[in-house]
């Protein structure tokens, strides 16, 4: 019974925003044991779901509105890949997840900043969200996604705080989940990072690359390699001499902390070798929901603005989910 309602469902939910929230009390009532209400709020929604017009029935859904009655994907590459698979995921209409770590540092220190004129003391965030496009078109069960992450540079403690620095990155690539031992997935892509700016401060580059997901229990490790497209007009054609060819990030679960270390370099074994090293700790503040976020930064290419200057900062903040 329950299998007819979710397939009426899956063709009407697009339209159904009270649909919807009927059946997500009925998932509620049924994790909680209660199967008498979650039967009764299934029949609910799915009578809801054919009580629709006939113009919103007859519609054909894609793979762009179509929603997930699923939990959402868990998160690939970033520190919190195991939080966002709990229970209590929302559901998400637009069917958009997190890509890398959302969070905001309202607070950061570096001991010396590379550029004149700024504060050492300023405020850092990102956003980075993915979204399916396609599934299973080369018959791998594979996936194509939308990718886009931005990183910004606020100078909060400036009297007209502006921002010094912000870097967009969209990119495409292909996950193909696998199950071969330790490794669960690989992905194909291929990015853009650029800082918006004209002139001599422009800053750009473009990168096809390949990914790996191997878990270890607790333990999550995820190399990357990537080869940076030639381009005619090069604003910054040094830029692998310090934020090298690669990078790996290592992320480890204990109890409800999250730990991870990303390290990057350009394997020159002489005096020209560069690198970068990326501390996380995730911690639960208390039992509020709410999780505190401590990143340390020492190296080069932190931002593209100073790609080619040594950056040592620690920040102080929370990380965002969802």
């Amino acid at each position: 019974m329950k299998k007819l309602i979710v397939l009426s469902l899956g063709v009407c939910l697009a339209y159904a925003n009270e649909a919807l929230e009927l059946y997500q009390r009925a998932v509620q009532f049924e994790k909680a044991g209660d199967t008498q209400n979650a039967l009764l709020y299934y029949k609910k929604a799915a009578a809801n779901s054919l009580n629709l017009s006939d113009e919103n029935g007859n519609k054909s859904l894609n793979l762009d509105n179509k929603i997930a009655l699923n939990e959402p994907e868990i998160i690939e590459n970033s520190t919190t890949k195991q939080a966002e698979n709990s229970d209590d995921t929302p559901y998400n209409l637009l069917n958009i997840s997190p890509l890398y770590d959302n969070y905001i540092l309202p607070f950061t220190y570096a001991s010396k900043v590379p550029n004149g004129g700024s504060k050492n003391k300023e405020t850092k965030f990102q956003i980075s969200v993915k979204k399916p496009l396609l599934e299973d078109f080369l018959g791998l069960k594979e996936s194509l996604y939308f990718g886009y992450t931005q990183t910004s540079w606020w100078q909060t403690t400036e009297e007209s705080t502006p921002f010094r620095e912000s870097n967009y990155q969209p990119e495409f690539f292909v996950d193909f989940p696998l199950n071969f031992g330790s490794l669960k997935s690989a992905q194909i892509g291929i990015l853009h990072t650029s800082n918006g700016q004209g002139g001599e401060k422009s800053r750009s580059w473009n990168r096809i690359y390949a990914r790996g997901e191997f878990v270890y229990g607790d333990l999550s490790i995820y190399p990357r390699l990537w080869w940076r497209i030639p381009e005619s007009d090069d604003d910054n054609p040094d830029i692998r001499d310090y934020a090298g060819n690669g990078d790996i990030n290592f992320v480890y679960k204990i109890n409800k902390h999250y730990l991870n270390a990303k390290f990057t370099n350009n394997l020159h074994l002489d005096k020209t070798n560069r690198g970068s090293l990326e501390l996380g700790w995730v911690f639960p503040i208390f039992s509020s929901g709410l999780y505190g976020y401590v990143q340390y930064f020492n190296g080069y290419a932190q931002s593209l603005i100073e790609y080619d200057k040594h950056t040592n900062k620690i920040g102080v903040g929370f990380l965002l989910f969802r």
